[in-house]
């Protein structure tokens, strides 16, 4: 390579190209990371077929898991590219040896770190996301993980399905023609005996928030998997909660008739208090086109659009009956969840919409990505409604055994519908028919589901005191 610039591969364009020894230095890594972790035979192994010295490895300055993303995903004859599936990330093949101290397992990133946003340990080939807006300028400050309970994850039987990818939705560029191919438990968080009710992710996926009958949110850092803090105990239950647009502030609906809103930079102080609502607040959300005006909706049909920035509320709609749920699309639409049928409202000219077909009340109600689909669930059947046929129905599923509750879009492969039920979810693909699968994946009802784009996250709450995310 005399003057010559070797050209890097797409995958590697923030990262360095190893040195032009890096197969014996490679080999002599692997053989001292072998040694290291115990595996005595299989380093004696690995020495005589690879001829590997007995001598240290050298060169401190050429990263040794670069050296190895760069041959397992660059080189076709490679022997490494046989023992790691091509696409899969590191993080996912260390993950099965024993952890290393955080003093000599932290990798050093040629990416600039982002400034006041997390002060847990880089992680390998982190992606760079948005940067976090919030009230008063704050930004997040992780606690310890002091305080947070997270539950052995042989706490419980899970049934093993073969359905969703395992890997990172950044990697799923062909893979399976868009479908899914196995459902992976991630983590589980305890918190206490009380139902959990409701749960959201922030826009970068790194922070969740839940709440319910312990009258309090918990947060936690979802990338290191810390129990960041609990807000103060509020008078009665808390019955949602939803994540201001790029941003780590959240807002709480109570059936103490309040709407409030945190941040998770410090949960242990209130930035603001909204009265206006008689009765019992049962759901809210942001509206993403305009993150300042936030709707909520109580149990006598009341729902109120509030400006945060003004401290006011600036319309309010009266409908007949109670209000389960109100889900903002992407622009000035809302959908609201209102006996058997979905109210959906043009809040910006003022246009209603009545949607109906079920017969039962609706549990829960979500939007896709794109904004073209609304999915709604009641104890008896799922629908799925669309744009692009004049807010007809297009997809239809009836419950035989399970009674469905909660629901959310999978966040990587579109028009698969997530149901939550008593104790198992079941994974609708709208496109193939009524056919469904189902995996069991708590011990009580599964009261709520929320879904992380950026990760391709979804978390699942339920009233057996558990937070469980899956990939």
């Amino acid at each position: 390579m005399d003057g010559a610039v070797e050209k890097l591969p797409p995958n590697l364009k923030f990262y360095h190209a190893p040195h032009p020894l890096s197969q014996n230095l490679l080999d002599r890594y692997i053989l001292d990371y072998l040694k290291r972790r115990g595996f005595d035979t299989a380093a004696a192994i690995f020495a005589v077929e690879a001829r590997v010295g007995d001598g240290p490895p050298g060169f401190g300055c050429v990263r040794f898991l670069d050296i190895l993303f760069f041959f397992t995903s660059s080189q076709e004859d490679d022997s490494l590219s046989r023992l790691i599936p091509r696409g899969v990330p590191l993080t996912h093949f260390l993950d099965e040896f024993p952890q290393e101290s955080e003093s000599s397992s932290k990798p050093e990133s040629s990416l600039p770190e982002k400034q006041g946003t997390s002060n847990v340990p880089v992680k390998v080939f982190r992606r760079d996301s948005r940067q976090h807006k919030t009230m008063g300028q704050l930004r997040l400050r992780p606690k310890s993980n002091k305080g947070g309970d997270v539950a052995n994850k042989d706490d419980t039987s899970i049934e093993k399905d073969e359905l969703i990818s395992e890997y990172h939705p950044s990697q799923d560029k062909n893979v399976f023609k868009g479908r899914i191919k196995t459902f992976k438990e991630v983590e589980t968080f305890f918190t206490s005996n009380e139902e959990v009710l409701c749960c959201h992710f922030s826009s970068d996926g790194k922070l969740l928030a839940t709440a319910g009958n312990d009258k309090m949110v918990s947060v936690w850092n979802v990338e290191s998997l810390c129990h960041l803090g609990n807000t103060p105990q509020l008078s009665n239950m808390i019955t949602d909660v939803r994540f201001m647009p790029h941003s780590t502030v959240f807002a709480t609906s109570s059936f103490d008739t309040t709407v409030r809103l945190w941040d998770a930079a410090d949960v242990s102080k209130l930035l603001v208090e909204l009265h206006g609502h008689v009765d019992q607040v049962i759901s809210l959300d942001f509206n993403r086109h305009e993150p300042e005006i936030i709707c909520s909706c109580d149990c006598n049909g009341e729902i109120r659009l509030w400006d945060i920035n003004e401290l006011a509320c600036i319309s309010i709609y009266k409908v007949d009956g109670g209000v389960r749920q109100v889900r903002f699309q992407f622009r000035d639409l809302l959908a609201v969840a209102l006996g058997n049928m979905i109210l959906l409202v043009d809040v910006e000219i003022n246009k209603k919409e009545c949607l109906k077909g079920h017969t039962r009340e609706i549990r829960s109600i979500c939007w896709d990505q794109s904004g073209s689909y609304l999915a709604s669930v009641s104890e008896d059947s799922a629908r799925v409604w669309s744009t692009n046929s004049c807010w007809k129905c297009d997809y239809e599923l009836y419950s035989t055994d399970s009674m469905f509750q909660s629901c959310t879009f999978h966040p990587v492969h579109s028009l698969l519908l997530v149901i939550g039920c008593y104790q198992i979810i079941e994974l609708w693909d709208c496109v193939k028919g009524s056919k469904t699968r189902s995996i069991k994946i708590h011990g009580g009802i599964i009261s709520a589901l929320t879904d992380s784009q950026e990760d391709g996250l979804i978390a699942s709450t339920s009233n057996d005191g558990h937070i469980r995310l899956w990939r």
